[in-house]
């Protein structure tokens, strides 16, 4: 995904494949394509907030800009042979906020991070696939995308702008 500032800068979501884990990436860009030095490290911050060896990012694959010119960003976590053995895989979406440098938004959901699970039969967590993501004029954050373990599903959660969910939704 790709979005630009109120002051012109360019910033585009993926994930870093090279790393265990695969950490979500957002690298942010001056009015004029030069990678901005002074966001995250040398123009590139990562987030990685599950377990590397459990999990795996498919990549940042929604993007905003924040009330207050911070990045809020989202992408689908992969829990493919689920984290007990013998235990089914299931996805997550992980949202993460970062400040303007590019640093995590410490006063959102953990650390500046969360994960949105939806639970399914016996407390097992659906699989789902977060596609998209909306902020509000209040700072709400709406992710949903396709899932559903059992059945097909589109499923749709809400966080609060400090990062929880939003239990009146």
């Amino acid at each position: 995904p790709l979005g630009c500032t109120a002051s012109g800068a360019i910033v585009l979501g993926g994930s870093n494949a090279n790393l265990a884990g695969r950490p979500f990436v957002v690298a942010r860009f001056t009015r004029n394509g030069v990678l901005d030095r002074t966001f995250g490290q040398k123009g590139i911050a990562q987030a990685l907030f599950w377990n590397r060896t459990a999990a795996s990012s498919a990549g940042v694959n929604a993007l905003a800009i924040a009330p207050g010119g911070g990045i809020i960003a989202s992408g689908h976590i992969d829990y493919i042979g689920g984290t007990k053995p013998g235990s089914a895989g299931y996805g997550t979406a992980g949202v993460f906020r970062l400040t303007k440098r590019g640093r995590p938004f410490r006063s959102f959901g953990t650390a500046g991070h969360t994960q949105v699970k939806f639970p399914g039969p016996a407390g097992v967590p659906e699989s789902w696939y977060p596609c998209a993501m909306t902020v509000d004029q209040r700072g709400r954050i709406t992710v949903t995308g396709g899932g559903g373990t059992h059945k097909s599903a589109l499923l749709t959660a809400r966080l609060t702008t400090r990062g929880r969910l939003d239990r009146s939704y």
